[in-house]
């Protein structure tokens, strides 16, 4: 393919510049416009009484939400795009609440209904109880 245009080896083509110079004057920009949004999140966290939080905490929150809300994991990490769940496991912190809620869930949960069988006996009288299994 013929272009009419050609930078000079070693300069990028679109600004005409060095590569490194312009990767350098990229970064710049983009950490300008992250100090420019981390301002705007300090302020706002701290007039809602949050002070301290961190823009991150808002893809933790996400993650956590979604698996307490049941999305399946693989789900979550095409979400999140998390690639393992290693580290996906890294984002769902579990604390005393979800303990609390576990042991809840356990208490109250009774099995499923069986049918109760009497074993035959040897000498079965009337006076005897019948001994009893639990199918599980």
């Amino acid at each position: 393919m013929h272009r009419s245009h050609t930078a000079p080896v070693g300069q990028c083509e679109s600004v005409g510049r060095p590569p490194a110079l312009a990767r350098a004057r990229d970064a710049h920009a983009i950490a300008r416009d992250r100090s420019t949004i981390s301002i705007g999140w300090a302020k706002a966290c701290t007039e809602l009484g949050l002070a301290g939080r961190i823009v991150h905490d808002l893809r933790r929150s996400g993650v956590r939400h979604l698996i307490r809300g049941g999305v399946p994991r693989h789900t979550v990490m095409a979400f999140s795009g998390h690639r393992t769940v290693s580290m996906l496991k890294r984002y769902d912190i579990i604390d005393v609440d979800d303990l609390r809620r576990a042991a809840e869930r356990a208490s109250e949960y009774r099995g499923e209904p069986a049918t109760v069988v009497a074993l035959p006996t040897e000498r079965a009288t009337a006076t005897e109880t019948p001994t009893v299994a639990r199918r599980s």
